[in-house]
């Protein structure tokens, strides 16, 4: 039977104590992103008793952990770009992975999809007539509201990601 909730020995997974103290892998996580050769989250897990695979459980279990992640994330997107830059790095390697790190290239890569998304579907469209003209009103109205959705649900995880 688990420890009664506010006892000492309480802990939210079933009574039983975390296998990983967060804080701490958080702050190493941390300084580990602060080295210039830090260019890929693998490298930090590579001797750790967990797989990268774990870390969106260890986000919703630690708020640090989870900012430390993506403030690591950031690190070595410049990182990558740096070495990229100074052609220690192949370009294509660095391209393939970008958007996992890059947080704005990952939006901006989303809105480019979607818009030639769009863009395919209004060339599929008949020219020009009455009923056209209402049909591709309506896919327009529909594209507007799409992207307002979109939009908000963003904030939406920005607001509750803070």
């Amino acid at each position: 039977m688990p420890a009664p909730k506010g006892h000492p020995c309480y802990f939210k997974n079933n009574g039983r104590p975390p296998k990983y103290d967060l804080e701490k892998e958080a702050a190493d996580l941390l300084e580990w992103s602060l080295k210039p050769d830090s260019t890929a989250i693998y490298e930090f897990a590579y001797n750790k008793e967990y797989l990268v695979a774990q870390f969106d459980e260890f986000c919703d279990r630690s708020e640090t952990f989870s900012k430390a992640y993506k403030k690591a994330k950031e690190r070595v997107a410049k990182n990558r770009a740096d070495k990229c830059s100074k052609n220690e790095m192949n370009y294509g390697v660095w391209a393939k992975s970008a958007a996992i790190y890059d947080h704005l290239l990952r939006q901006h890569n989303r809105e480019e999809v979607e818009h030639k998304i769009d863009y395919e579907v209004m060339k599929k469209l008949p020219n020009s007539t009455p009923q056209n003209e209402a049909v591709v009103a309506l896919v327009e109205k529909l594209a507007e509201e799409n992207a307002v959705l979109r939009k908000e649900l963003r904030e939406m995880k920005e607001k509750s990601v803070q």
